[in-house]
């Protein structure tokens, strides 16, 4: 039952009828069994060998590519007055069939044998003194040879050339080798010189041993000084005119051109076409004008003849 209303007061007062609170009782849930393992299964059986291994061992059976053999020596500690190939080759002459002598700012050499067993031979040489010198003697692993260059090359290097040397001097050295297509002289007392043919170079690196006298004639003279008696370093070299044209090629076009540069070539070329037209109707103008001069006469000799 709710309370009568109040005088008075204008305001209602209701309360909510009590209810009872119910609470259902929820029985606990029964653990669930574990569930039974699943049986691991079983690895499977490693095979005997994998095949990379096997490959392996085929390239080392002799189913790869073989690598070429060391033949070369890397030597140190060599410094003695008046070092060159000759004489290092003097020092290694006792190892036999040495094919090529490297020197290296006077500091190391690398020296090339036909065989490994004269390049093993070489090896004895470790740790012993040269002219007051102890040296180091190593197989050089990763250097290799200089390919043959003979009968392939077209053009020599020369090096050791006095200074102030032209290309006429140079050519005229070298004119008895062959026709010479291209000479080039650097600053740096060296120069290549460009022939028609493999054997003209042959016979150009054969003048090794042949002094350089400035093109002069030395016949004659009674004592030859030595700026004239002075010989030539003269190899092989894999330069062609027409690699020396792709070099330059990159080296000076190593950027795309500009719209002024792209502009001016256009009206070059334009002018240029222009200048063709023109002369192409001229030609074709004076030929016109030949036959009808030629034309006029055939009938002046007609009448003539009537």
């Amino acid at each position: 039952a709710g309370l009568p209303r109040g005088r008075g007061s204008g305001s209602e007062f209701r309360y909510a009828p009590t209810t009872r609170c119910q609470f259902q009782t929820m029985a606990p849930k029964k653990a669930s069994k574990p569930a039974a393992k699943k049986a691991a299964p079983k690895a499977a059986p490693k095979p005997a060998a994998p095949a990379k291994k096997a490959k392996k061992a085929e390239k080392k059976k002799g189913g790869g590519a073989e690598r070429p053999q060391v033949t070369g020596v890397y030597v140190t500690g060599l410094d003695f007055e008046g070092m060159s190939h000759e004489t290092v080759k003097e020092q290694f002459k006792h190892c036999q069939n040495i094919t090529e002598v490297r020197l290296r700012h006077g500091k190391y050499a690398l020296i090339f044998f036909g065989t490994k067993a004269n390049a093993n031979k070489a090896l004895e040489m470790n740790k012993k003194l040269v002219k007051g010198n102890k040296i180091s003697v190593v197989l050089a692993k990763r250097a290799r040879p200089t390919k043959v260059r003979e009968g392939k090359c077209t053009t020599v290097f020369v090096g050791g050339l006095p200074g102030a040397t032209t290309k006429k001097q140079l050519a005229t050295h070298f004119a008895d080798c062959g026709s010479i297509t291209k000479v080039r002289v650097y600053s740096k007392h060296y120069g290549f010189v460009y022939f028609d043919s493999a054997a003209a170079a042959t016979k150009a690196v054969a003048m090794g041993d042949v002094p350089f006298s400035h093109g002069k004639d030395t016949s004659r003279m009674e004592e030859v000084p030595h700026q004239l008696s002075r010989t030539l370093e003269v190899k092989y070299s894999i330069r062609t005119k027409a690699s020396d044209a792709v070099r330059n090629e990159k080296r000076y076009n190593r950027r795309p051109p500009s719209a002024i540069e792209a502009a001016e070539k256009k009206a070059a070329n334009r002018v240029a076409s222009h200048a063709a037209a023109k002369a192409a109707k001229e030609a074709e103008k004076k030929k016109a004008a030949g036959s009808a001069a030629k034309g006029s006469t055939t009938k002046k000799s007609s009448t003539t003849k009537k």
